[in-house]
């Protein structure tokens, strides 16, 4: 699966239909003004990442130069193997029939059979397929107008198996050094926020049994879980200052503080070493108390490798959206990260340039 094109239609500020032709490279520059509504809009047609990024991408979307309410689409031509999606889709469709949910009658079973699969077989003669989605009211579908729910369902799962969208921006879901764990708030739910999801894949990819949860549940065990996951943490931060080549030497260390009013937090440690003396003092430091580079490299790696939005382990392709990765690595830098996103089996990278 592979996107061919994205057009946005009337998001935001856009008010003719732009087109983001992915055909002609894999390395797409944008710089007219408007780059970041651009990079949200490509965002807005993946729905696996609604819940992320504050929602900012799919919530005050209207467009800004219109008066009274119009369709908000944002269309994606994708193209693909058919026997390999013949096979995805219909495995799909099994799934669904042998679905126990007891608010899916078998009616309703039978009856997304019978449109599904006749679908199916008409993108037998296509090699690509245009996918709608309307922001109005989040659906899917094959073509601009509101679509059936059977039409949605199909269309969701086409989306889901083809490249997942990766979004990295210039701070705004600032991250402060830590991240909370625990609800402090009436009606809060701290486990719906992206850095609490990306630290729980920390602790789930350094150990399949850990978890934030586990975690707070660990009793005397909790120094040793910490422990394990922060020395995970700088083992990916070392192998990966050394292909950005930030700077010269080895990265600063990363400490995972003990909860301390419902939040984990992320210091920077420095060892240092003093005349006359024999041992080395520690410093502690706020992440923002380094460079902006510096800042701009941890949030990179932490959503790189622990960003939530990877939906499934077998998922091979990303669209990298960048929001002016210039404005905060130098060249050197810039040039690696190119590097990276290949080992990374990047597929295209959007990027904005002032």
């Amino acid at each position: 699966m592979k996107y061919e094109k994205i057009t946005i239609h009337k998001y935001k500020g856009i008010k003719k239909p732009l087109i983001i032709d992915f055909s002609k490279s894999n390395l797409i520059p944008i710089i007219e003004c408007g780059k970041t509504t651009i990079l949200e809009g490509l965002l807005a047609f993946d729905r696996f990442n609604d819940n992320n990024y504050n929602r900012r991408h799919i919530e005050h979307i209207q467009n800004l130069y219109e008066t009274k309410k119009s369709d908000i689409l944002i269309s994606a031509m994708i193209s693909y193997n058919y026997d390999k999606l013949k096979t995805d889709l219909l495995k799909f469709v099994e799934d669904e029939s042998n679905n126990d949910d007891e608010d899916i009658s078998e009616e309703e079973k039978q009856n997304f059979r019978n449109y599904a699969i006749p679908k199916i077989a008409e993108l037998k003669n296509q090699e690509k397929v245009e996918i709608f989605r309307l922001l109005n009211d989040f659906s899917y579908s094959f073509s601009s107008t509101k679509s059936i729910d059977f039409e949605d369902k199909l269309c969701k799962e086409i989306v889901r198996i083809s490249p997942f969208m990766l979004y990295f921006d210039d701070f705004r879901d600032d991250f402060n050094g830590y991240v909370k764990i625990t609800n402090t708030e009436e009606g809060e739910d701290v486990t719906t926020y992206l850095w609490y999801k990306i630290v729980n894949n920390l602790f789930e990819k350094t150990n399949p049994e850990f978890s934030i949860s586990t975690y707070l549940n660990a009793g005397d065990q909790q120094k040793n879980i910490l422990s394990d996951v922060t020395q995970y943490l700088n083992s990916i931060l070392n192998k990966s200052w050394s292909n950005f080549s930030l700077e010269k030497g080895t990265p600063p260390v990363v400490e995972i503080s003990k909860i301390v009013g419902g939040k984990l937090y992320f210091e920077i440690i420095e060892k240092i070493k003093e005349k006359g003396n024999s041992f080395q003092k520690s410093r502690h430091f706020g992440l923002k108390e380094r460079s902006k580079g510096f800042y701009w490299f941890f949030n990179f790696i932490m959503k790189l490798h622990f960003n939530p939005s990877k939906r499934y382990s077998r998922d091979k392709d990303t669209i990298y959206l960048l929001d002016e990765p210039g404005s905060y690595l130098h060249s050197t830098a810039q040039k690696n990260l190119l590097v990276v996103s290949q080992e990374q089996k990047v597929e295209y990278i959007c990027y904005t340039i002032k």
